[in-house]
């Protein structure tokens, strides 16, 4: 173990942890994945977080919403060699971390500069402004860099309460979504419950209209994945899905009374505009790829060039008639 120090103070609430490096006896053999534990009491025995990685071997930043204000956490690691056999686990550190420098007038889980201003905005249409609503069921923001206010509802009767929302700054939609347009900010919340294995019905709505080919996509096991378990309610600009603790949609995996879930809406690359640019109720404008485009001008040429021989012929024939005549 090597960074943050043991038992160090204030530590950022996305810290990133290292060990020393990777020492084997064995000339042969090298370090080919590491896993990792983080929680939040010391013998591990309730964890916030496991992951094994061939990539994170001795350096890990740990992603926004796993770590609560002002608490104490513990971790450690193991090495796995390239035959697979691992070392024992290392000593555990510990720090605590900082309070929050985002969420602190109101403290109400949702960012102060993401807070919704406007005394008009009711994305759930229960006539009731949202900026008063925000409650351990109801929370909503602004999407800085959209301008899109999304908000997000979890029924009561499921004995959760979302604890923090927020749209995240180190989950880069960019990163894998390459065949859909989104918006330029992913979000995420976080919700607990007094049962580990609960599940939550959980709505998001959005201030722009959406449609029938908007998707939602959730980060999960450090990629993007389309969430298959949806519902789209068009008339109310939401979208519905279903998460249960410690499976897929819950990003730390783990079934441990607590639900982490990052996520954004998307639509196919093949349409120029956002849902509500279309002008026409959610309608998308398709445009033609380059490839379609090559496509279609190569049928073009081939049915000219067959207009142009059948011309051809048919006048050879014409004129060959007459010096025959």
């Amino acid at each position: 173990m090597y960074l943050p120090e043991n038992n160090k103070l204030n530590i950022s609430l996305t810290p990133v942890l290292q060990t020393q490096p990777f020492i084997d006896a064995n000339e042969d053999n090298f370090h080919f994945s590491t896993e990792w534990q983080l929680a939040d009491v010391h013998d591990f025995t309730r964890l916030i977080y496991q992951y094994r990685s061939n990539d994170s071997l001795t350096i890990l930043s740990i992603p926004e919403l796993l770590l609560g204000n002002h608490q104490s956490y513990f971790w450690r690691v193991r090495f796995f060699d390239n035959h697979n056999l691992s070392s024992s686990w290392s000593i555990p550190y510990s720090f605590a971390t900082e309070e929050s420098k985002f969420d602190l007038s109101p403290q109400n889980g949702v960012p102060d500069i993401q807070e919704i201003t406007g005394t008009d905005t009711d994305l759930n249409h229960d006539n009731i402004n949202d900026k008063d609503q925000i409650n351990s069921y109801y929370k909503c923001l602004t999407l800085m860099n959209d301008n899109i206010q999304v908000g997000i509802e979890i029924e009561e009767t499921n004995q959760a309460e979302i604890d923090y929302f927020s749209s995240l700054k180190n989950i880069h939609i960019t990163d894998q979504l390459t065949d859909i347009h989104s918006f330029n900010e992913s979000i995420g919340f976080k919700a607990f419950a007094q049962t580990a294995g609960f599940s939550i019905t959980t709505t998001f709505y959005f201030s722009q209209q959406l449609n029938a080919k908007s998707i939602w996509h959730s980060y999960y096991q450090n990629q993007w994945n389309r969430f298959e378990e949806q519902v789209l309610i068009e008339k109310n600009n939401a979208i519905r899905i279903k998460i249960q603790d410690g499976s897929f949609g819950d990003f730390d995996g783990l079934e441990n009374g607590i639900i982490i879930h990052c996520g954004c809406v998307g639509w196919s690359i093949q349409n120029t505009t956002k849902p509500d640019e279309s002008g026409s109720g959610g309608c998308y404008i398709s445009v033609i790829s380059m490839k379609n485009l090559n496509e279609i001008l190569l049928v073009y040429f081939v049915l000219i060039s067959l207009c142009w021989l059948i011309w051809f012929r048919q006048t050879n024939i014409h004129i060959q008639g007459k010096k025959n005549a």
